[in-house]
């Protein structure tokens, strides 16, 4: 038989029908309790050994409603309701609200309350248990239903699959509004060994006011990490200065009428190159070497030119130049005797065949180079006796001609003497 609460107007009320009442609650004609305290309604027959039961009921100065049991009865849940619908249940320590909570004002929760979220994966709360407390976000990790991806989207994307990885570790994930392209994110997280962040898609981009990016104390960080976090590419605007020891030594770009300068320039330093590289530095024209150093132990040298491009180098001003050790210099290809004698680019060379020289090529040489000619056979090097275009005659000792033979050598000196240019005669060896 249903159990029945029943409440009636007057000032006595007795049992009525054949129904059966588990409860009285006496009121008087204001309709105030007056001597009783609780309201109970049992949902079995039994009500005193194994009985499931709600009440109402003041409990000092707490007004309480709520289920209860005792011995083999269930603790059920409390709904409270709106018509059919329940807008609140109480199935545990913890209520729900099926249909959500609205306010107009604000909401409260007190300390190391949690409002939780998704059946217990996450939850927010003001936690006390922190040096200083906080809020707390809470996250469970590494689950499909429990990723810990923390999203934040347009509204009207709030239930888009955005494809995103379960994650070990708390990760915070900022979508663009543009639910098409799940990729436009950028997301931060920390590994337990590294912060990381990540751009789905495009690129990085800053805007400091300030206009500056420095480490929070002088010579805080590197921009890169040692073979696994090297940076790839560095891009600077024209003009820009790349600054050492605040500005005691600075790499400079500036761009003159169009024409790219990098400078170096240091109030009290100098470049050093490292010592124990094969080829330390090295200025190039495409794969072609123009000037080169190498600091390997034992060959240090400083390289000019190359064989491919055989650039030209000068020496330019009034100044001199001190060497301390030997000059070498190196014996060009053979030169076959002919009536104009063109050269090589060497200063020493051997001279083949009987043939009579009668005068020697300039082109690309300049006044003050110095040539030996070595003799294989018994060739002769005119005195004074014009050649063809584009050479200058061989003034010789005492005006004679140099008649070779096998081993001789006569060193020249391509110079200007009043006014006239000539391949002067410096010295000469008779090995005959």
């Amino acid at each position: 038989m249903a159990r029945v609460f029943n409440v009636e107007t007057g000032a006595n009320y007795t049992w009525g029908g054949t129904q059966e009442y588990d409860a009285l609650v006496d009121f008087d004609a204001g309709f105030k309790v007056a001597t009783a305290q609780e309201g109970q309604f049992y949902n079995t027959a039994d009500e005193t050994t194994n009985y499931e039961r709600g009440f109402m009921r003041w409990s000092g100065n707490v007004w309480q409603v709520g289920t209860e049991k005792l011995g083999s009865g269930t603790l059920r849940a409390f709904h409270l309701m709106y018509g059919a619908t329940a807008a609140m249940q109480i199935t545990g320590t913890r209520p729900t609200f099926p249909q959500g909570i609205t306010s107009s004002g604000n909401t409260l929760f007190t300390n190391n309350i949690e409002l939780n979220f998704g059946n217990v994966y996450s939850s927010i709360m003001w936690g006390t248990a922190q040096t200083n407390d906080g809020l707390m976000i809470g996250i469970v990790c590494g689950a499909a239903d429990g990723s810990g991806n923390i999203i934040i989207s347009e509204y009207a994307d709030r239930g888009v699959d955005f494809l995103h990885a379960a994650s070990a570790n708390p990760r915070f994930i900022v979508q663009s509004a543009d639910a098409t392209t799940v990729a436009d994110y950028w997301s931060i997280l920390h590994n337990q060994t590294n912060a990381l962040m990540e751009v789905g898609a495009g690129d990085l981009l800053i805007t400091i006011a300030g206009g500056n990016l420095a480490p929070s104390v002088n010579d805080g960080w590197a921009l890169g990490v040692a073979a696994t976090g090297e940076v790839s590419d560095i891009f600077l605007a024209s003009g820009a200065v790349v600054n050492f020891a605040n500005g005691g030594a600075t790499i400079t770009h500036t761009a003159p009428g169009g024409v790219q300068t990098i400078t170096w320039a240091s109030t009290v330093g100098y470049i050093t190159i490292g010592d124990g590289v094969g080829l330390a530095f090295q200025i190039q024209e495409g794969s072609n070497s123009y000037v080169g150093v190498s600091t390997s132990n034992g060959t240090e040298q400083l390289y000019l030119g190359n064989s491919t491009t055989n650039p030209t180098f000068a020496f330019n001003g009034t100044g001199k130049c001190t060497h301390t050790g030997r000059l070498e210099f190196n014996q060009g290809a053979d030169v076959a005797s002919t009536g104009d004698l063109e050269l090589g680019t060497a200063n020493v060379f051997e001279v083949t065949g009987v043939a009579t020289i009668n005068a020697i090529t300039t082109a690309n040489w300049q006044t003050g180079s110095v040539v030996v000619l070595v003799f294989t056979s018994t060739a002769t090097l005119k005195h004074n006796t014009t050649g063809g275009a584009g050479t200058a005659v061989a003034l010789l000792s005492a005006g004679l001609d140099f008649v070779a033979t096998a081993g001789d050598t006569i060193t020249l000196c391509y110079c200007e003497l009043g006014g006239v240019t000539a391949w002067r005669e410096l010295a000469r060896t008779l090995i005959a």
